[in-house]
């Protein structure tokens, strides 16, 4: 109810809803709210989402009529469809909008159908209403029949594209709805019957299955559906001409690329430069139909998305955040893992590497904490999400100002995150990272003086990584020969175990290791002797003298 979030009558004219915008901005402006900042900035999206609609004039005026059919739905109202024909009332291409979700729109993701709303993607405006414009192909065995595709793909398929299709049966009264070039007509052809409750929108009745309609089931299912139809569900759409593709664009993907272009991203920008740029003159001009704000309105627009503007009421001039500002921002203002998670799964994976390693290190640690028991499928994703992206992001905050022994020490809380029995992503991930790690420990032994850093447990380590040995394996035998010398067989076992295990590529070093602790066997206790050379023999190292140090032993 965007009225009702403005708090203002469906009467209300233009001046007066931007008049309760700005009131509602000021009160619930979440510096104003640090003891319930979540709740603030709840309010103030659905400020921001009502106003963007009512101060659009055709936005709002697609949100009244919807307002007004499901007035008359409910009254129980019915249209006489007599007189419409679809193939001439029907846009040539247009965008499905589920009846009682005018922010939503029928959108192909792959071989698949969704309903989605600009909110529940992270993509662009023009990628979002690509895969949501569609056209029909019209049949000529019955009047109104017709098979519903994406305009993308009219040229791909047998007659004129990909089609909606779905799999009904005499004994199947629901069916998901996919994309697929087939053409039987029990499986892709529909008729298209004008609505008899919403003026202007259309339903689409499977031809060989009468009373089976497209539908909308919330959250983001479409299906073809029989018989009796519950209140959540909508078989009703309004197909918006494409044309008008543009009215739906908001202030924000107007304003941001503006004050990118004026610099904004590095320095501040002032307000008369923004009112002066062509794209935003167009837009006020062309969608919005009014002047371009004033100094006050622009506050209010900043002010009210300060997450991502940073404005200058004393100088007219505002900046855009960057992404990685933002992220850390909202990280600091995080009270729960849901809301840590949530952050780092909403930001781009270039942004989570320019965290600190401090950062970093805290935000792995809450995200290694259970989930609770109640948590639901959004929290799920977001937490695995945000696992990906601090895992793999860990060894390029390494790579800044580490010192070898901290990268060592963030190495072993990264392959040990998720315990031993990890859920199968969290342990590819880790493997991933295990291998930068690699890479940048090998930088270290190759190009700096690491031997005061490394003990035989450090040098066990090491070898223990994925390492590209090619690289590093001259430099790495001439570091642990020293360490090696002075040590008791026993102490040696796992480091003669990894590089071992690492052959063929550490054979240098492995022969090195193996012809130490050969020399050692007759001294050791015969358990550990025995250890050593089932390894090695393993490995295929020492075989020449294996069966002399067995009868030795």
């Amino acid at each position: 109810d965007h009225y009702g979030v403005l708090e203002v009558d469906r009467e209300a004219d233009e001046p007066t809803v931007k008049k309760a915008y700005r009131k509602l901005v000021l009160q619930w402006h979440p510096d104003k709210h640090q003891d319930n900042r979540e709740y603030a900035e709840e309010q103030i999206r659905r400020i921001n989402d009502a106003y963007e609609t009512l101060g659009n004039p055709f936005k709002r005026s697609q949100y009244d009529q919807q307002i007004l059919a499901l007035e008359r739905k409910a009254r129980g109202i019915r249209l006489d469809t007599t007189a419409i024909r679809p193939r001439m009332s029907i846009p040539k291409e247009f965008m499905l909008s589920p009846m009682g979700h005018p922010e939503k729109f029928v959108r192909t993701v792959g071989l698949s159908v969704f309903v989605q709303s600009r909110a529940d993607t992270k993509i662009e405006f023009y990628d979002f209403f690509r895969d949501a414009k569609f056209s029909l192909w019209w049949l000529p065995e019955v009047n109104n029949m017709c098979r519903l595709r994406p305009t993308s793909t009219a040229g791909v398929g047998q007659d004129g594209g990909m089609n909606f299709n779905f799999a009904l049966h005499r004994t199947v009264n629901v069916s998901e709805v996919n994309l697929s070039p087939g053409t039987m007509p029990e499986s892709a052809n529909v008729i298209a019957v004008a609505s008899p409750v919403f003026q202007g929108a259309f339903r689409f009745e499977a031809a060989h299955f009468p009373g089976h309609y497209l539908a909308y089931k919330p959250p983001t299912h479409m299906r073809m559906v029989g018989g009796v139809v519950d209140e959540t569900t909508a078989i009703d759409f309004m197909l918006v001409d494409y044309a008008k593709m543009f009215n739906f664009i908001n202030a924000e993907e107007v304003l941001a690329p503006a004050v990118q272009g004026l610099g904004g991203q590095r320095d501040y920008v002032d307000l008369r430069s923004i009112r002066s740029d062509s794209n935003v003159l167009l837009y006020f001009e062309k969608v919005l139909k009014k002047a371009v704000w004033a100094d006050e309105d622009f506050e209010t627009f900043f002010e009210s998305r300060s997450a991502e503007w940073d404005y200058d009421a004393a100088n007219l001039r505002v900046r855009l955040r960057s992404k990685h500002e933002q992220l850390a921002n909202s990280l600091r203002r995080a009270r729960s893992p849901a809301e840590v998670a949530a952050s780092i799964s909403a930001a781009q994976e270039q942004d989570a590497y320019k965290l600190p390693l401090e950062t970093l290190e805290a935000v792995l640690h809450v995200l290694e904490a259970p989930l609770p028991p109640n948590a639901d499928v959004t929290l799920h994703i977001n937490i695995l999400d945000a696992q990906k992206k601090v895992l793999l992001a860990m060894p390029k905050a390494c790579e800044k100002d580490a010192s070898f022994r901290r990268i060592l020490g963030v190495y072993d809380r990264v392959t040990s995150f998720g315990g031993d029995a990890p859920d199968a992503k969290v342990l590819k991930w880790r493997a991933e990272a295990a291998e930068d790690f690699a890479d940048l420990v090998s930088d270290h032994v190759r190009h700096k003086s690491v031997r005061e850093d490394v003990s035989l447990s450090v040098l066990t380590t090491i070898c223990q990584m994925p390492l590209p040995w090619r690289k590093c394996a001259d430099k790495l035998t001439r570091l642990a020969m020293p360490i090696v010398e002075d040590e008791t067989l026993q102490r040696l076992l796992p480091l003669l175990q990894a590089v071992t295990k690492a052959l063929p590529e550490s054979e240098r070093l492995a022969e090195k290791v193996a012809s130490h602790v050969r020399g050692l066997l007759k001294r050791a206790e015969p358990e550990h002797a025995a250890e050593a050379l089932d390894t090695m023999v393993a490995g295929g190292l020492c075989l020449d003298s294996a069966p002399r140090d067995l009868d030795r032993m």
